[in-house]
């Protein structure tokens, strides 16, 4: 029978509605297993201040501390919003135990791709260093870009163009 429970769990980790018609149209009829993901979604980006972004793509940071959650998980472009605040980078001074001036920091541009694995309550990865909002992103596998992709940013996970995902994703 195709309604197996693997293929009821891949239906129901597509957090749109329109994925998993998509999924449920392209299954075969004969007993097959399902897809793993959800193909043929766009995807996301996230706009982050410089310290944290710049953490990210290149200081080993792989958790990003938000307020709230998200059912997408996938491949997430980071963007460094053009926005500095200088007490951050005393905080980031404070967990790296050197300082990072914002000169060093590229800004209004997508700098990484990552992989969004997990959201979590904070209190679940406590131990990380870099830890400190109520929800933890937990991200995988970033690679910097070599060019940094001069996009403006937006509030909470937004598209990117198809021209710069697609630059992205050349990495």
């Amino acid at each position: 029978m195709w309604r197996s429970r693997p293929l009821w769990a891949a239906i129901q980790r597509c957090p749109r509605r329109r994925d998993r018609s998509l999924l449920l149209a392209a299954l075969p009829r004969d007993g097959k297993e399902a897809p793993a993901t959800c193909e043929g979604r766009q995807i996301k980006a996230l706009s982050i201040r410089p310290p944290w972004a710049h953490a990210i793509a290149h200081l080993g940071k792989r958790i990003e501390n938000r307020t709230w959650s998200t059912h997408y998980r996938g491949p997430l472009l980071i963007h460094a919003s053009s926005t500095f605040v200088r007490s951050e980078f005393d905080e980031l001074a404070d967990i790296l135990g050197y300082r990072v001036e914002p000169h060093e920091c590229v800004s209004g541009a997508i700098i990484a791709i990552a992989n969004l694995v997990d959201c979590v309550e904070a209190g679940a990865v406590a131990d990380d260093p870099w830890t400190c909002g109520p929800i933890a992103w937990i991200l995988d596998d970033v690679r910097v870009l070599s060019t940094p992709i001069r996009a403006s940013g937006r509030l909470g996970l937004w598209k990117p163009s198809p021209e710069d995902e697609a630059r992205a994703l050349a990495v």
